[in-house]
């Protein structure tokens, strides 16, 4: 896998039989696949050095990054009501790109007694199988741009 914000070669680092795409030779960035979070922050309630700081290269953070997975626009959002970390977020699988700090930040804030996050839920539905099917190519991009709760009201309300 190709790191969204540098370009590098990521690496897969296990995690409790769960692997993890981490920038370790470019700006330190990690890559989880829906529900990967949660389970990391498992394992590093168990081991500190779990996922410890990783990345060779001053951070430089890019905007509107392409998911490494499904290569959709993710979105800035805030990882959850308790946690003032903002994380880029794919609308369509689910993934989440955490710059370098992030997870150690995400990892604090449970400490303190804040909800260890989740993550999104991927789009599992007809309107997944229309975005992929779409004809119109800047249909992804668009839908990108909505909050997953207001695409699927659209959606729903179109095929019905």
């Amino acid at each position: 896998m190709i790191c969204p914000n540098c370009a590098q070669a990521m690496e897969e680092v296990l995690v409790q039989s769960t692997a993890v795409d981490v920038c370790t030779k470019g700006c330190g960035g990690m890559f989880f696949n829906y529900q990967e979070l949660e389970k990391a922050g498992r394992a590093r309630r168990k081991d500190p050095l779990v996922l410890g700081e990783a990345g060779a290269l001053a951070a430089r953070y890019k905007k509107n990054l392409q998911c490494p997975f499904c290569e959709a626009k993710m979105n800035a959002r805030k990882i959850s009501r308790d946690i003032e970390v903002v994380v880029d977020v794919c609308s369509h699988c689910g993934g989440l790109w955490l710059d370098k700090g992030e997870f150690d930040s995400i990892c604090r804030a449970a400490e303190q007694g804040a909800p260890f996050p989740s993550g999104w839920k991927p789009v599992k539905n007809r309107a997944a199988t229309w975005m992929k099917s779409s004809q119109n190519s800047g249909a992804l991009e668009f839908i990108a741009d909505f909050s997953f709760d207001v695409v699927l009201d659209i959606f729903w309300g179109l095929l019905d």
